[in-house]
């Protein structure tokens, strides 16, 4: 059994992926803040949001950007998906939102094709 662990920073917009046997966990920092974590299901025809397992998970943004990350790895795996999240980066990133959730998105679909930077096995 092993993992493997793939980063990727773009100024104080950071991605860590970590990806196990049976799940993949993403956290998205923004000035190494992180305060909302989602579990993200995914059935055979939709991905959904579930229970928020840290913060409030009222946050809407936070949600939806949680389930369009949810939707990328989709694409790459059927595994379970746990997200960390900075709410800070709906405020401190520049531009609208759609422009900081496209940015966020890139960074992950980025982090998710680099080359692992360490693989380890027990």
């Amino acid at each position: 059994m092993g993992w493997n662990i793939k980063r990727l920073e773009d100024g104080d917009l950071c991605c860590t992926i970590t990806e196990f046997e049976d799940k993949v966990v993403i956290q998205v920092t923004y000035a190494g803040q992180l305060d909302t974590t989602f579990q993200v299901l995914r059935d055979d025809v939709q991905v959904l949001v579930g229970n928020t397992m840290v913060s409030d998970g009222t946050d809407l943004k936070n949600r939806v950007i949680a389930g369009e990350i949810g939707k990328l790895l989709a694409l790459e795996s059927n595994k379970q998906l746990i997200l960390s999240i900075s709410s800070k980066i709906w405020k401190c990133m520049p531009g609208s939102e759609f422009d900081v959730m496209t940015k966020v998105l890139l960074t992950v679909k980025e982090a998710m094709n680099e080359i692992p930077q360490a693989t380890t096995t027990a």
